[in-house]
């Protein structure tokens, strides 16, 4: 007997070197492509937007929300104060 001998079934064997080898050629041809591609190289300045975007998106929610309750409570005082005055 040989000491490097396959100890799981050849067709199982052959697909689980099929895939290592496909993996490690994808992850090449990834790799050559963000070096090669202007779109992936400018993908961390369209990550800053991204990000700046969802900042001025949670603004304009804070702002919302606060105007409303804001409103909410002066709609209050004023029907208070009319209240009052009847």
């Amino acid at each position: 007997m040989l000491s490097d001998e396959v100890q799981i079934p050849l067709p199982e064997y052959v697909k689980m070197i099929a895939r290592e080898a496909g993996l490690v050629a994808a992850r090449e041809v990834l790799e050559e492509h963000r070096k090669a591609c202007p779109a992936a190289t400018s993908a961390e300045s369209v990550s800053k937007s991204i990000k700046s975007l969802e900042i001025r998106f949670g603004m304009l929610i804070g702002i919302m929300i606060g105007s409303g309750t804001l409103g909410g409570i002066v709609g209050v005082g004023v029907s208070a104060v009319v209240k009052s005055l009847v």
